[in-house]
């Protein structure tokens, strides 16, 4: 199912979406032939207001707009793929989950063969909080004992990712590798179509 060209790029806390829009531009000449995989599992949590140079606040702009404009960027190696698979890590606010359920519906609507799914990987232990204070840190010194490490957090995205058990598969949310209750957002359509529009808008894509 991988490619024979695999090439892995991180897309970490990017900060300008002029930034993203070239890196793709070295996607495209470094992969040969298709891209089989694209799994976005970005994710940042400031202590406060931080603005991007784009103007955007950091949170919104690395954990939903950068996604987007990466997966979108990327459809047309992903297209060339007999089994393109895009997968998106979400938080809890499934801002991500009804982007992929509107981008499935139109992937489908057009006859391709690409499948779009989210997750939430549920609580893991990591450094994400590490700004926050120390109540935090106190509340997640206690938690970890409760908490999934990286390697269990990371099971569903495999899972989503490789398993011939999700071929063909669409627009569904998961979690410990199973299927898993949206968001009364992420299950309403209007909405989804509302949020996909403005994404693209936003990012300079329509």
């Amino acid at each position: 199912f991988v490619s024979l060209y695999r090439s892995i790029y991180q897309f970490a806390l990017v900060i300008e979406i002029g930034l993203i829009h070239r890196s793709i531009k070295s996607v495209k000449i470094s992969v040969e032939s298709r891209f089989d995989i694209l799994v976005n599992n970005a994710g940042m949590a400031p202590t406060g207001f931080v603005e991007t140079e784009d103007g955007h606040e950091s949170t919104w702009h690395a954990n939903h707009l950068g996604p987007v404009l990466l997966t979108e960027l990327l459809l047309p190696l992903i297209e060339k793929s007999d089994e393109g698979r895009i997968v998106m890590v979400s938080s809890g606010l499934h801002k991500l989950v009804m982007y992929a359920r509107e981008l499935a519906r139109r992937l489908k609507e057009r006859g391709s063969q690409i499948t779009v799914n989210s997750l939430h990987p549920g609580s893991i232990k990591t450094k994400l909080g590490r700004n926050f204070g120390f109540h935090v840190i106190v509340i997640q010194t206690v938690g970890q004992f409760f908490m999934k490490s990286c390697k269990e957090g990371a099971q569903t995205t495999l899972y989503l990712a490789l398993s011939t058990e999700v071929n063909g598969e669409s627009g569904e949310y998961y979690a410990d590798c199973k299927h898993a209750a949206e968001s009364a957002n992420a299950m309403d359509d209007e909405a989804c179509k509302k949020l996909y529009d403005y994404s693209l808008r936003t990012v300079g894509l329509t």
